[in-house]
């Protein structure tokens, strides 16, 4: 979070309280910090900076969602013979399970999903996803 000033630039003039993340999310920043040299300091950063958030819960509604987008995905970029389907792993493709959960809050909220992965650019294929990368600008 800290490495990138253009970040916290866009929350700061968009205003936080329209800001919103997953739980997902929020375990990512944690595990960051976790695994980071300066742990309590990070840990510290990390709690203040998502205090500042509304952190979305994963809901029923959002996991109906996470098996839609897993599934479109599958069709447009799995492969076509069913035998391969059924345990094909769309990780192999660039779209893990983290990504998809992540995707699916901001489908089911109708938000805007924030990131500079270009695997949620090409989720915006198979479902109607609005997708910004604020490192960018």
């Amino acid at each position: 979070m800290k490495a990138d000033q253009r970040l916290l630039h866009h929350v700061e003039r968009i205003g936080f309280e329209t800001v919103v993340t997953s739980t997902v999310v929020a375990g990512e920043l944690y595990y960051g910090a976790a695994k980071s040299e300066n742990v309590d300091a990070n840990w510290s950063e990390t709690s203040d900076f998502l205090s500042l958030l509304e952190v979305i819960p994963v809901s029923s509604s959002i996991a109906i969602e996470f098996g839609r987008l897993k599934a479109a995905l599958l069709d447009r970029f799995g492969p076509r013979e069913r035998a391969k389907r059924r345990d094909f792993d769309l990780a192999k493709l660039g779209f893990g399970d983290h990504d998809l959960w992540i995707a699916a809050t901001a489908i089911d909220r109708g938000a805007v999903l924030v990131s500079a992965d270009p695997d949620f650019l090409r989720m915006t294929a198979v479902v109607d996803l609005e997708v910004k990368d604020w490192t960018r600008s």
